[in-house]
């Protein structure tokens, strides 16, 4: 899909962004390598799940050189660009471990919860955590190589997308202030605004077009499977059907009877 982008995706230049230490920079760069080696039967999703459990066990270690203090996890969950991305990460490392068949470590599933609870968002990944809030110099995707292109494509062209939907929306509200309080006499003005609307409308459409009829179907259907709805929490996904073509999103407001099946639910542990 690189006639939808000036710089296509694989030629744009990482800037890291990492907020949490080791296991940032394990869903960015390893886990979708051991995600295909599950895939290929290459790996046993056991394994997979335990070589996770352990990365996370190494940021709460008190004897490891990567241990998060409680004030440095205090900070990240008070910022809401930081948190945003760490549970991100959190939640692409569930994904993917539910969805090759295995259960989550209970300190992922507790980490989710307590971030998912300062956000207020559901425990599940979201259509705008996987588009809005993954990093466009920094991605997060579930698989790599020529597939891994063809999935951040498909997030860039949704984020483009919404970009183009928000200014046609400002654009129509600014032409209806204008009309219910100046009497239609700012007119030029109000045609302007509604030119504006239908141009970014215009732009959205061409994109959700291009990447319906320039995107590997293939290529689809593998990294689909991890935006499916969470077959343990029992959540719908709000995420995607098909190349663009979008669901709405069901809210799940985050409460603490959200439960994992076999465990107790939200820990108080990092509160």
């Amino acid at each position: 899909m690189e006639e939808l982008f000036r710089e296509p995706s694989h030629q744009i230049k990482r800037i890291p962004f990492r907020p949490l230490p080791y296991i940032s920079d394990f869903v960015v760069e390893k886990f979708p390598l051991l995600l295909q080696d599950v895939r290929e039967g290459k790996m046993d999703a056991e394994l997979f799940a335990e070589i996770c459990t352990t990365v996370i066990q190494r940021l709460w270690d008190k004897n490891s050189h990567l241990h998060l203090s409680h004030d440095n996890f205090a900070k990240i969950l008070l910022h809401p660009t930081i948190r945003g991305v760490a549970l991100l990460d959190l939640k692409i490392m569930e994904m993917g471990i539910v969805h090759s068949g295995v259960m989550p470590s209970k300190l992922l599933t507790q980490l989710i919860d307590e971030f998912s609870y300062a956000a207020e968002l559901p425990p599940m990944l979201t259509y705008e955590e996987i588009v809005l809030v993954n990093p466009s110099r920094d991605w997060r995707t579930f698989t790599f190589g020529s597939i891994g292109h063809t999935e951040r494509d498909f997030y860039l062209a949704h984020a483009r997308s919404e970009e183009h939907m928000e200014q046609a929306i400002n654009a129509l509200k600014e032409s209806i202030r204008l009309l219910l309080f100046h009497d239609s006499k700012r007119h030029y003005q109000i045609k302007g605004l509604i030119d504006r609307t239908a141009v970014q409308l215009s732009e959205l459409v061409g994109y959700i077009g291009k990447m319906r009829t320039t995107m590997s179907g293939e290529h689809f259907t593998i990294f689909r499977q991890y935006l499916n709805s969470h077959p343990i929490r029992g959540v719908v996904s709000p995420v995607f059907l098909q190349p663009g073509k979008m669901i709405p999103e069901t809210h799940y407001t985050y409460s603490k009877e959200n439960k994992m099946v076999g465990l107790k639910g939200p820990s108080a542990t990092f509160t």
